[in-house]
């Protein structure tokens, strides 16, 4: 018996507009957009204001092709099909001229079949045409068949109006972060597959887990779930059966075979003291592989191989005194979930994955000591390869449907298009331990309580409530039931009751920033759970460099404005640093210094949201937004070329599963300790205080216990006991283990910056080096605060991550590690305070 083959066919692709017959070499995966760049047809859409000179690109219609030879083996199989795993997004699929498949929907994966019982259209040699229709084009045909006016439904100046008509990423026809690229393409695999008898389609892992206490399992149960793709039923009589074979790292824990009757076959295996899936801060992210055979007789029909983890994912809704709870248990231990939002990681979305940024990205996540991602509407449902990434390193995952911002549109076909999206996609993730939450949508419910939806297009708030607090959910419970489902983010709980709510459900918070709010304003929302609020900041000059020329280098140019899509976005970056700093007038200085003030912004929400934690107050910062998908202007802490900002650095302090914080009025100063572990933490902290002159003002090193997964205030100093003015001083905090290492260290200020009467630093610099491993010791004659270590430009081409950044230095040492296979002196390092950098 033929057994289940599967080929990828990604050579010998080309790619022609419509009309015309000059042909392109294309790869596949991959797009429109990138084979036109490779070819040396468009110009770096990224630099300068090239994006609008490819607007041609996205209004025309493209034609990919290649050829299928079939050798006698293929010629001969019983079953033959296609799998398309990603079209983007309207086109129409001819294998020998023959219509096999008519495409609206991105996110969905097609099977077409060539040959089985009932059709053949295989041949020696065939030839496979995919044609795309320009997504704006027709986007704007569907727009006018449901009567509105394309230029008056709503959409905003960053934006091509009427992407909510497909099932396309919406961020691809632009938002106040991206530019305007509506790619077209085979975005993902396409594969051959045939079979004699039957094959396996689907395999799906749930666990059940016999809990000791929190925490700790007895025995689980791993209930499989296998599809079989056949064309009959299978029978007792048919002499198949399953192997099933279990294994963690060290060995092999089970290995069974069970009988197999009918095409979906489910069997119970029990593990005993099972290793559970854990984030960084609560244990390991423990991994089983299971290997699956199907046999017949002794032979070996398919086989699918999957890694698993053992773990229960629960979100918690409890009345309470506020209102009701909003977090996440693990293991029956309750989190606070620290992270951010991703957006895809390039336009061209298939080009950042061939530069790897799922595992650099992830891995950077990771060493900012984040342990949730949320993967927003706007973007695509990501590649496995993402999730393979989340749950190797422990980051659950808040998975949003991809609807953002944008009233859905109700026509013929539409429901169903989106039903099948969602059952393909949840089909596809559900077996990933790091997946957290199905989330409905991306500020659609807020939208139509607070944005005038049905202003912009009348009549459809009820078939909102049918996708999504009907379809979707339905969706989830029938395909996934392990899982919430949650309407919309932010929500109260859906039906369009009060979701901008503090004490329901996630939050959204944007007064800060689009509101133009002091940062103060994030310790009056007291929120349940902030799942998007944030700052925008420049990225790093270098950056800048790869799509600005030197002459356009000041923030309200041509060029930094189009890389700005959010509107008057650069002002009000200059407008909340002059709140804080003195503004210098060299660009690459201003840059540090938005850089800083986006640092300043989100450690002080996320500081004060952690310190609500006790009794389940607040459980969750997620901030907007962890990646680009261009170099820009944006709220990203991480650029789009993996530049950390100091966000990203800031982040790795406010987001230590044990952090010690500073709260500050006019006159006193709390020290709080928060501790994100399932154990009491006993150690030491210390307070110094130190003058803007060097003179210790005031010091105390006190033994402390914090008690698990809590925060408490553990001193109060105040300036009259200080003796000091706010201008004068600076409050530097530690906090030490019991064998007196540091685990967490900040300062914080009486005063905005701008106010501090700083002197000049002079610096002790000593740089040691073991082979790539380098060692900066720093040290400083007066305090030193927003100190950073960049590097000379000689070193453009490599990208260094050092373990720490924007740090202040009070009367200790500071030991700042990094890596780099060039020999570094310290002529490279270019190390400035905020004294340096506002002169």
């Amino acid at each position: 018996m033929e057994k289940h083959k599967k080929i990828v066919l990604t050579n010998d692709w080309i790619l022609k507009k419509k009309g015309e017959n000059k042909a392109y070499p294309a790869s596949v995966p991959g797009s429109v957009y990138e084979t036109l760049l490779v070819n040396g047809v468009i110009s770096d859409p990224f630099y300068g204001m090239n994006e609008f000179d490819s607007k041609w690109v996205y209004e025309s219609d493209w034609e990919y092709s290649t050829t299928l030879s079939a050798d006698e083996e293929l010629l001969n199989s019983e079953v033959v099909f296609l799998r398309f795993k990603g079209l983007d997004t309207i086109c129409k699929v001819y294998f020998n001229e023959e219509e096999i498949l008519n495409s609206e929907n991105m996110h969905r994966i097609y099977d077409c079949y060539l040959k089985n019982r009932e059709k053949n259209i295989l041949k020696k040699n065939n030839l496979i045409r995919v044609l795309f229709k320009s997504p704006v084009r027709e986007a704007y045909e569907i727009v006018r068949n449901m009567g509105f006016d394309i230029n008056n439904i709503g959409a905003h100046d960053f934006q091509i109006p009427g992407v909510e008509t497909l099932r396309k990423a919406y961020h691809s026809f632009g938002w106040d972060w991206g530019p305007k690229i509506p790619d077209m393409g085979i975005w993902r695999d396409v594969e051959l597959h045939t079979f004699t008898d039957t094959m396996i389609d689907d395999l799906t892992i749930n666990t059940d887990i016999e809990f000791s206490k929190p925490g700790k399992a007895e025995k689980a149960i791993v209930k499989t779930q296998l599809t079989l793709n056949s064309h009959r039923e299978i029978d007792a009589g048919d002499d198949y059966s399953v192997r099933y074979i279990i294994g963690n790292k060290e060995e092999t824990v089970c290995d069974v075979v069970k009988m197999v009757k009918g095409n979906l076959i489910s069997n119970d295996i029990k593990l005993n003291d099972p290793e559970l899936w854990w984030t960084k801060e609560l244990g390991t992210p423990a991994l089983y592989q299971i290997s699956v055979f199907l046999l017949c007789g002794t032979t070996i029909v398919d086989e699918k191989t999957l890694e698993f983890g053992i773990r229960e994912v629960n979100l918690i809704r409890n009345k309470d005194k506020w209102g009701e709870t909003f977090y996440f248990e693990l293991n029956k231990i309750p989190i606070f979930a620290k992270g951010g939002n991703w957006i895809p990681s390039d336009s061209l979305i298939v080009r950042g994955r061939r530069k790897k940024l799922y595992e650099k990205v992830i891995r950077d996540c990771v060493d900012a000591n984040m342990n949730m991602i949320r993967v927003w509407g706007g973007g695509v449902y990501e590649d496995d390869e993402f999730y393979d990434y989340c749950d190797h390193k422990g980051i659950l995952v808040w998975q949003d449907f991809t609807f953002a911002c944008r009233p859905t549109p109700d026509f013929q076909g539409f429901e169903e298009n989106i039903k099948l999206e969602a059952i393909d996609n949840i089909k596809r993730l559900r077996n990933h331990p790091s997946l957290a939450i199905w989330v409905g949508n991306n500020e659609m419910e807020e939208g139509w309580v607070y944005w005038g939806f049905d202003k912009v297009v009348p009549g459809l708030k009820t078939f909102y409530l049918k996708l999504f607090e009907d379809l979707l959910p339905s969706c989830v419970s029938e395909f996934d039931g392990t899982r919430a489902y949650w309407p919309s983010s932010p929500s109260s709980g859906g039906n369009f009751l009060n979701p901008d709510s503090a004490d329901y459900g996630d939050s959204h918070y944007w007064k800060v920033w689009h509101d133009g709010f002091p940062l103060e304003s994030y310790r009056e929302f007291d929120s349940r759970f902030m799942s998007e609020f944030g700052f925008e900041s420049f990225p790093d000059i270098k950056t800048v460099k790869t799509f600005c020329p030197e002459d356009q280098m000041v923030y309200n140019s041509e060029i930094m404005e189009n890389h700005q899509k959010n509107s008057a976005g650069n002002q009000k970056i200059y407008d909340y640093m002059e709140k804080q700093f003195s503004i210098p007038k060299e660009f690459e200085k201003q840059i540090i210094l938005s850089q800083l003030s986006q640092a300043e912004a989100m450690q002080y929400g996320v500081e004060h949201w952690r310190r609500n934690r006790n009794d389940y107050h607040c459980m969750g910062a997620l901030y907007w937004q962890i990646n680009d998908c261009w170099p820009v202007a944006s709220w990203s802490s991480i650029d789009y070329y993996g530049r950390w900002k100091a966000l990203h650095y800031v982040a790795k302090r406010f987001f230590n599963p044990l952090m010690i914080s500073g709260c500050e009025t006019e006159k006193d100063m709390e020290i709080w300790i928060s501790n994100d572990y399932n154990e009491a933490f006993e150690g030491t902290y210390e307070i110094e205080v130190i003058s803007t002159g060097g003179e210790v003002l005031y010091t105390t090193s006190e033994t402390v216990k914090v008690e698990k997964l809590s925060s408490e205030m553990v001193k109060k100093i105040t300036l009259e006991e200080i003796k000091s003015s706010a201008e004068d001083c600076i409050v530097f905090f530690k906090l030490l283990n019991e064998r007196t290492e540091t685990v967490s260290e900040g300062f914080k200020l009486f005063c905005v910056p701008k106010k501090l009467s700083l002197e000049k630093p002079v610096y002790n610099c000593k740089l040691d080096q073991n082979d790539s491993n380098y060692s900066l010791t720093l040290s400083s004659s007066v305090p030193a605060v927003y100190c950073s270590v960049a590097f000379a430009d000689r070193l453009d081409d490599e990208i260094i991550i050092t373990n720490d950044n924007y740090f202040s230095l009070g009367s200790r040492k500071k030991v700042i590690q990094f890596n780099s296979d060039k020999e570094i002196t310290l002529n490279d390092l270019i190390i400035r305070s905020l004294f340096e950098i506002t002169r």
